[in-house]
């Protein structure tokens, strides 16, 4: 019966039940969760690695696995590894690296698991899905295009637009990652031979500029900040993949994939599941489940989603979805095909003003942008919220746009955004600068301005730092060690219960700054910072300058170093 490694079609196989509802005890079903989860030999072999590498318990690297979401959806990929991975391209639409990103959440949190989620963002494209030379067309009115294409023909991995590569940064920091990667150097670098081909002289330096300015002095605060809980569920369905081999398959496309962008559209913040997290935890936490492609579901998960319907859980789905369940809001079919760069996303833009339309009478979102193509991500820490705003506004430019594959620059754009929530500050989190806002119902409004394929961050607050202090010890030998205590007070006088980033610096009697001078984050208000001081370091006074990055607010510290 099974002739693909895979899946197999179910409509080939005799006395499959009309309900597309399967028993979870059944063999086939069984079979390929086996497969999936052991029997294609990774998750046992990264187990295998994982266990002799830490063997001597002294854990002084980490060990991870990618592309982690290349399987059907369900948990176990990297096994017990530190971290799991993937590889997330940029074309058509660089937003669709927070798929990927959420995905991997998804996994690295599956039974509670502790792993670390790795997000890589491939620094190249390929050429045959963005400008394949046979393809080429008029999307542009400049067609003289200075692609590769038509110096080196047979280059087949060009370097991505500095827009694709900006907007793709900014949708895998809105994430709580806890690494970010960066492949393909022969893009990024002039006269590398091989397959990797240099063409865009602007990409490396953009992500040097991003990397300078946003992931050294505020990753550490980010790396500790959680997403806000959601309430909407994205499923996406083993049964179906392995009864229908339609699926991602962690590649951010097909119908799947379309689907995630046309929701991402939409405005809803989702939590990507899969059906052992609805079989253990069930759907309680959530207002809205979303079906994408749920053509065969297995016996647990039906039963678990007609319970959630019948407590008042909205279901969005397609014309795919088993007989047995009627979805509240029908969705016309999105568009998986990634040929047509425009199309893709006015098709998709489309199927996200649809699911609006139907669901903005009985839900909304925590954060709601006017404009579509400003897609918002919302975190939060205690009692606030950080409100990611990315611009996926593009066109068609000079460098593949002749192709009509990808609209690879950015444009600006404006939004209106509001969020449901009243009697805070909004602070632009990079300029430090307060937001002009208005308070309606239960509601906070404010516009922003985005400059091409860029984000911004919004505090949602009623405390900003107004002090700090440091405490440190007098003096300290040559040989020891000190601890800095940094705490971040409110207007009380007291550590706030905030999450704020920090500059530290910390310069001998020459003005040279020590190994821990550098970039933290303030949880809760407060930070530890351990500092070895050399055998060989200077003697006399040191200076340590905490400077919290929101509002500028700065102090400044001596000891001396005998």
């Amino acid at each position: 019966v099974i002739a693909d490694k895979k899946n197999v079609d179910y409509k080939t196989l005799p006395g499959f039940p009309q309900s597309r509802v399967v028993e979870d005890n059944d063999p086939i079903l069984k079979y390929f969760t086996w497969y999936w989860k052991h029997g294609d030999g990774w998750v046992d072999i990264n187990d295998l690695i994982h266990k002799e590498m830490k063997a001597d318990k002294k854990d002084k690297f980490s060990t991870w696995f990618d592309p982690a979401l290349r399987l059907a959806p369900t948990y176990g990929s990297g096994g017990n590894l530190d971290m799991i991975g993937n590889w997330a391209y940029t074309y058509p639409d660089p937003i669709r690296v927070g798929m990927n990103a959420d995905e991997l959440i998804n996994m690295a949190g599956g039974y509670d698991r502790k792993q670390k989620v790795f997000q890589m963002i491939q620094m190249i494209w390929y050429k045959s899905q963005t400008a394949p030379t046979a393809k080429k067309k008029d999307a542009v009115e400049d067609t003289s295009d200075p692609f590769v294409a038509d110096h080196i023909p047979d280059s087949m991995f060009p370097t991505p637009s500095p827009a694709h590569i900006k907007e793709a940064f900014w949708a895998n920091i809105s994430r709580p990652v806890d690494m970010i990667g960066f492949h393909g150097l022969g893009c990024l670098v002039p006269g590398e031979p091989g397959a990797y081909i240099y063409t865009h002289p602007d990409t490396a330096t953009t992500l040097a500029k991003l990397n300078k300015e946003i992931t050294k002095p505020y990753g550490p605060m980010l790396k500790k900040l959680p997403n806000m809980r959601a309430d909407v569920a994205f499923l996406e369905s083993f049964t179906t993949q392995v009864f229908t081999g339609k699926g991602a398959y962690g590649w951010a496309n097909g119908d799947v994939g379309a689907w995630w962008h046309a929701c991402t559209y939409a405005g809803l913040q989702m939590d990507v599941i899969y059906e052992e997290a609805i079989k253990v935890k069930g759907l309680g936490q959530y207002k809205v489940l979303v079906l994408p492609e749920c053509e065969v579901l297995s016996k647990s998960t039906f039963d678990k989603i007609v319970e959630f319907q019948k407590n008042g859980g909205i279901i969005i789905a397609d014309k795919l979805l088993v007989p047995g369940i009627k979805p509240d809001i029908l969705i016309p079919e999105v568009n998986p095909v990634l040929k047509d760069g425009k199309k893709y996303k006015t098709d998709n833009l489309a199927v996200a003003d649809e699911i609006m339309k139907n669901l903005r009478q009985k839900y909304k979102p925590f954060a709601e942008s006017s404009n579509k193509e400003v897609v918002l991500h919302a975190r939060q820490n205690n009692d606030d919220q950080y409100i990611f705003a990315i611009n996926d506004m593009r066109e068609f430019g000079d460098y593949v746009g002749s192709y009509g594959m990808v609209m690879e620059n950015g444009i600006p754009a404006k939004t209106d955004i509001k969020v449901k929530r009243t009697g805070v500050k909004v602070i632009d989190l990079l300029t430090g600068k307060e937001v002009p806002a208005q308070a309606d119902g239960q509601y906070t409004k404010f516009s922003v301005a985005l400059e091409p394929s860029d984000g911004k961050i919004f505090l949602l607050t009623k405390n900003l730092a107004e002090g700090i202090t440091v405490k440190a010890p007098e003096s300290v030998k040559r040989g020891g060690q000190i601890n800095l205590e940094i705490a971040v007070n409110g207007a009380d006088g007291k550590p706030m219960a905030s999450l704020v980033p920090l500059q530290v610096e910390i310069a001998d009697p020459g003005f040279r700054t020590a190994e821990a001078t550098g970039y933290y984050a303030a949880v809760n208000g407060k930070a530890a910072i351990p500092f070895d001081v050399a055998t060989n370091d200077r003697v006399g006074v040191w200076k340590i300058t905490v400077t919290e990055l929101v509002t500028g607010v700065k102090t400044v510290e001596y000891f001396t170093v005998k």
